[in-house]
């Protein structure tokens, strides 16, 4: 493996911890702390937590963006880059107009940070960003070989955010909350917000938990015990505060969590269940996914994304979990893939995103 793709191979890992870290400090646990009683003393807690967290947003962001720099100039080296796709994959292959929308995209990221965009520039940005990532999701759904489980939840994952790209040109384009030419844009987000929950549920055929081909390991019993605690909090707290959740959540991934609370639960679940399968040390053996541990990098990183993108830091991390889940971007499974071949003595110890307990 050259530099480059090293380098490619640690930014990633980096981002895969940096990013999660700054979700639940600066939007999970800061929002969620200001909607408490929590007293003066409290109230300070929660200040240095919501400080930590917007001070690691600008880290994350040049991880994001030195990810997918490096990406874009391994596929245009020429050359086959362990950490990118094979380039004779279908659906997952790199090509020179990829790369360079990625670049041009990369740009206008950079270029939009200060505030007081126009108009124009921002429908542009999303355009690019919605291109982006529905054309990688719909190219994989339409030409990958791979199975019909992960195909489905890319296609679910396309959907949801085909629903968020719309409501969003509509808000820039249609100012005003009561305006109602925007209803097309409130009904497509709730769409979309649907649609990603059917995501989350079909994680657990993703996973390997439904419907597991012969051979396979067993189900993995650390993340079946998490994902029943997680289903449980929501199940509990919905009977306390159910506002707190949906105020919590609102500001910090994106979901207004206007279906059946159960919904939610078994759709929380099904992820907390997934992103312990596919970190864990035999994902590829139980979820047949050649690219699991990437594909369990992505999962960790979708929530820190969110579903409703406010920010250019969480396009173009929307940009690196489509990559990762879509096996465009495989820094992580590179080196076990391309040892495969080697004596057992030669092959490296496997390696996933993150260390979590074994099945």
């Amino acid at each position: 493996m050259d530099d480059l793709n090293l380098l490619l191979r640690y930014a990633t890992r980096a981002l895969i911890w940096l990013a999660p870290i700054e979700f639940v400090l600066g939007r999970a646990l800061s929002r969620a702390g200001k909607q408490m009683p929590a007293g003066a003393a409290g109230a300070a807690v929660f200040d240095v937590i919501s400080t930590a967290g917007n001070f690691l947003v600008m880290p994350a962001f040049l991880l994001a963006v030195v990810v997918l720099a490096l990406a874009a100039l391994l596929a245009l080296r020429g050359a086959p880059a362990a950490a990118l796709a094979p380039p004779r994959e279908p659906g997952g292959a790199w090509t020179p107009f990829l790369a360079l929308e990625l670049l041009v995209f990369l740009v206008l990221s950079v270029g939009l940070l200060f505030p007081g965009a126009p108009a124009p520039l921002l429908v542009l940005y999303n355009l690019a960003s919605a291109g982006l990532v529905l054309g990688l999701a719909g190219r994989f759904v339409y030409a990958a070989r791979a199975g019909w489980p992960v195909r489905v939840t890319i296609g679910l994952l396309g959907l949801a955010y085909a629903g968020y790209y719309v409501y969003a040109l509509a808000a820039i384009l249609l100012p005003g909350n009561d305006n109602p030419d925007q209803a097309p844009g409130v009904l497509a987000v709730e769409l979309g917000e649907g649609a990603s929950m059917a995501m989350a549920i079909s994680l657990l055929w993703t996973a390997g938990l439904l419907g597991r081909p012969r051979g396979t390991r067993r189900v993995q019993r650390v993340g079946l015990a998490l994902a029943g605690g997680a289903a449980a909090l929501v199940l509990i707290g919905a009977l306390f505060e159910q506002w707190l959740q949906g105020v919590a959540s609102q500001f910090s991934v994106g979901f207004t969590l206007f279906l059946p609370v159960p919904v939610t639960a078994l759709a929380l679940a099904a992820w907390v269940y997934a992103a312990c399968a596919f970190n864990s040390r035999p994902a590829g053996a139980t979820t047949g996914l050649p690219w699991a541990w990437d594909f369990g990098g992505g999962l960790l990183l979708l929530p820190a994304a969110g579903y409703q993108l406010q920010l250019n830091y969480q396009h173009l991390l929307l940009v690196v979990v489509v990559l990762l889940l879509t096996g465009g971007l495989r820094p992580l499974s590179a080196p076990a893939l391309a040892s495969a071949d080697r004596s057992p003595a030669e092959r490296p110890a496997p390696q996933p995103a993150s260390k979590l307990p074994r099945a």
